[in-house]
């Protein structure tokens, strides 16, 4: 028996190992009725008050165009995984990938145990 999944989570860094492992997570999803998360963290985020004075656009001008250019690519990485009939979310965030990753694990975790409790609810 294999498992059922209700959300997959994926992390990219835009390699063409990441383009299988988001294939393959699309590939889990349309056979459990599943969503997929395809995650990426841009690292080394600069906080305001740390902005170099010295480089010529604003910090809020820079990451938007930072994140014009990812949602581009994440949505390319999306439509190579020809998977139109299943739920992908793009999810960028800034900060520690390290840490970001640890949360994304611990909270799919968290959504695994529930969906196992309430199934054990139904069927004691």
């Amino acid at each position: 028996m294999s498992a059922q999944y209700e959300h997959v989570a994926v992390a990219t860094d835009f390699s063409a190992a990441s383009a299988v492992a988001l294939r393959h997570a699309v590939r889990l999803a349309r056979r459990d009725g599943a969503r997929v998360s395809i995650v990426y963290v841009v690292g080394g985020y600069v906080p305001e008050a740390e902005w170099p004075s010295i480089w010529s656009i604003p910090q809020e001008q820079a990451e938007q165009r930072l994140r014009d250019v990812l949602h581009d690519e994440l949505d390319s990485l999306v439509a190579s995984a020809d998977a139109p009939d299943v739920n992908v979310e793009t999810v960028l965030v800034f900060g520690d990938p390290a840490e970001h990753a640890f949360a994304n694990a611990a909270n799919a975790l968290a959504e695994h145990l529930q969906a196992a409790e309430a199934r054990a609810a139904l069927h004691p």
